[in-house]
């Protein structure tokens, strides 16, 4: 796929946009409207897109090793996903827990890029931590604007398990940074023993038929 063709579009709709409420709403009687119209349209084409750029999926990554490409393109899409499930939170304390969750996210699978060596924690961590993370979003995202008690005491619940995953993802981080080996099992059966007390585990979230049951 031609990468730049989405963002030339964009920029060309944005432009045409301006330019049409502009010749609807506003005189062009003289020069300096003509002035005021053009150079209005061209930033609203900079701005169209730079919008489309943010969106673009995540280019694809070629270190020579399949598996790695796969490991790195995962953690390109949870790092995206989690940003695109940021903009639609609400709640100031669950946005800002998933942003700084990206935020490790990304500056783990950057690591991961510049020294392949890492694949070996970065997979452990990620094949449990990334699909938990992205599950409860899911659900969060599905039941924050619901009516009901139970809905928003799982969203609190979300919240909290969110949070405590931060210093997990520190710590891989940081463990990556320093070149230890790190034992993250201890770390998964922590959050797995949170999850079960609070009533986040897997089974929990499938797919939401008592929640859903519940704020009808």
């Amino acid at each position: 796929m031609n990468r730049k063709a989405p963002l030339y579009t964009a920029a060309c709709f944005s432009a045409a946009g301006f330019w049409a409420v502009y010749c609807l709403c506003m005189p062009l009687y003289n020069l300096l409207h003509w002035c005021i119209l053009i150079i209005g349209a061209l930033v609203a084409g900079i701005i169209g897109g730079y919008i489309a750029k943010k969106r673009l999926p995540p280019e694809p990554v070629s270190t020579g090793n399949a598996a790695l490409d796969s490991l790195i393109r995962e953690g390109a899409e949870t790092h995206a996903f989690m940003l695109r499930t940021a903009e639609g939170i609400s709640s100031p304390k669950a946005k800002d827990a998933v942003m700084k969750l990206a935020s490790l996210t990304k500056q783990i699978f950057d690591d991961l890029l510049r020294d392949p060596g890492d694949e070996r924690p970065v997979r452990r961590f990620a094949g449990y931590f990334l699909p938990a993370a992205k599950k409860l979003l899911r659900t969060y995202s599905e039941l924050q604007h619901a009516p009901g008690e139970h809905a928003q005491t799982t969203c609190r619940r979300i919240e909290g398990a969110l949070s405590a995953m931060i210093p997990a993802w520190q710590k891989q981080l940081d463990a990556l940074f320093a070149n230890e080996a790190l034992d993250i099992e201890t770390d998964i059966s922590v959050l797995e023993t949170m999850l079960k007390r609070e009533g986040l585990s897997a089974p929990d979230l499938e797919p939401d038929t008592e929640s859903k049951e519940g704020v009808q």
